[in-house]
């Protein structure tokens, strides 16, 4: 029975298809390495390493390709979801300067009329004004609805800023 290991005499390095040649200095170039995440096995109710439990750190417990898929995926929704945000921030900022400026709720000394606020000031502008917005909408608005029906009601730490 072959246990499939070879010595390096009895391997091939004849390619098999044309290669491209290498650049004449690596100091430039990119390099891609992908390391398997060992816990993503990408399997319904796979249990969860424990080295305590007899005989479980001589198991496999490492990452398969599915794995690395849905980890790519998720990494491309992440990055998407970025760019979007960035996007409606730009939005804001051009069409409803004064609509944010009036949400920002803090003192800053260089406001200037018809100047577009920062993507900063619209971010904490938006923060602020989020609590209000779910609990005026929340049986209105489609997006007030699905946050607020999501919500954990033993922990609303989303509704303690507007009724402070």
């Amino acid at each position: 029975m072959t246990n499939g290991l070879h010595t390096a005499a009895n391997l091939d390095f004849v390619p098999h298809q044309t290669l491209h040649p290498s650049p004449l200095g690596w100091r430039d170039q990119f390099i891609s390495f992908l390391l398997v995440d060992r816990f993503d096995y990408n399997a319904p109710n796979l249990p969860a390493f424990a080295p305590a439990q007899s005989g479980q750190g001589h198991r496999f417990q490492g990452g398969n390709l599915q794995g690395i898929k849905r980890k790519i995926r998720a990494y491309h929704v992440f990055v998407h979801a970025g760019i979007v945000s960035q996007g409606l921030l730009h939005y804001l900022a051009a069409c409803f300067p004064k609509q944010v400026w009036r949400s920002f709720g803090s003192w800053l000394r260089t406001i200037r009329p018809g100047i577009a606020p920062s993507e900063r000031v619209i971010s904490m502008a938006l923060r602020n004004s989020f609590p209000e917005f779910l609990l005026a909408n929340a049986h209105s608005h489609n997006f007030a609805k699905f946050i607020v029906q999501r919500q954990d009601f033993y922990s609303l730490d989303v509704f303690r800023i507007a009724s402070g």
